[in-house]
């Protein structure tokens, strides 16, 4: 009997892992946000896969064009000093880094501010949001 309860309390915290795994997820990129712009970006993208908007086929400079009129942000700016970080021969300015870095906190509160906390909580308990996440970007 004790080793039922046993399998069935296992069962259970794994299941409630399951289910908590796509947040879990987010706190990880948003606790790794705080380093540099690469993590932030990892972050923001979770954040929008998880809300049904994935990046999949658009450029980065489209995805954020269309992100910036939908939640009223400036992620534009955002990606263009990413992008100039990560590819370009000249690296960009000290203050183009902070401007950059300064857009990621108002960016999370714009897209949470958009959409509804009930809606949100819904989006996270979708497991195919964070598969298609890993899978499309790794």
């Amino acid at each position: 009997m004790t080793i039922l309860i046993t399998l069935a309390t296992i069962a259970i915290v794994l299941m409630i892992l399951i289910i908590l795994l796509p947040w879990l997820i987010w706190r990880f990129f948003n606790f790794r946000a705080r380093k540099n712009l690469h993590y932030k970006q990892r972050a923001i993208l979770y954040l929008l896969n998880q809300m049904g908007y994935p990046r999949d086929f658009h450029s980065p400079e489209d995805f954020a064009q269309q992100i910036d009129k939908r939640f009223g942000t400036n992620l534009s700016l955002f990606t263009k000093v990413y992008q100039k970080e990560k590819y370009s021969h000249t690296a960009p300015s000290q203050q183009e880094i902070d401007q950059a870095a300064a857009t990621y906190k108002p960016f999370i509160k714009a897209v949470k501010a958009h959409i509804p906390w009930k809606k949100r909580v819904v989006l996270f308990l979708n497991f195919y949001h964070p598969l298609h996440f890993f899978i499309k970007n790794h």
